[in-house]
């Protein structure tokens, strides 16, 4: 049994979204742009940049990585978490800038999400605190901060728009996800 997030999203009631906000458009518009122009792109750009290969981090590595966030939040029981509409919105857009980096190399790619996320904000509603917790969600899913690979347990939850997230389940279970994708 899974959950489907994206229908999840488009289901919820646009009171559990900030200003009562359209956020299923605003992620499909997202989800339409990064399949068409960005995802195709990355792994080309890992492999002109460091000449090795790499494993699909397309549209269908995307697909996967979602399909395996909804597997685990499905209910596992003690283990299931029940997140917000909002926090799925999140990380199903962490979830698409979490390898995006890529393009420019392999090596640090966790960290040029910003570089690509640029191009997309206006799609984002230029909502800069939005923004900043989804590139932390996909920050943290690889490589290290200071020397430590614990990543996630750098990380702090804290209201977005007025809602609490928790960003650091967020970030768990992107990590995860994308491990088992």
């Amino acid at each position: 049994m899974s959950l489907d997030l994206v229908a999840f999203l488009r289901e919820a009631d646009l009171s559990s979204f900030p200003n009562r906000g359209d956020y299923s458009r605003r992620y499909g518009a997202l989800d339409e742009y990064m399949n068409k122009n960005v995802h195709k792109d990355v792994v080309l750009g890992a492999i002109a940049t460091d000449g090795g290969l790499l494993n699909d981090h397309g549209p269908d590595h995307i697909q996967t990585v979602m399909a395996r966030a909804g597997d685990m939040l499905c209910g596992c029981g003690a283990l299931a978490v029940a997140l917000t509409p909002y926090e799925v919105y999140l990380l199903l857009c962490a979830i698409h800038f979490h390898d995006v980096g890529n393009v420019y190399g392999r090596e640090g790619h966790e960290q040029r999400a910003p570089n690509v996320m640029r191009a997309v904000r206006p799609l984002l509603n230029n909502d800069s605190t939005e923004i900043q917790c989804i590139l932390k969600i996909a920050h943290a899913h690889g490589g290290h901060n200071n020397g430590d690979k614990d990543k996630i347990g750098q990380l702090q939850d804290y209201p977005v728009n007025g809602r609490d997230v928790r960003v650091r389940a967020l970030a768990a279970v992107l990590r995860f996800a994308d491990e088992l994708a």
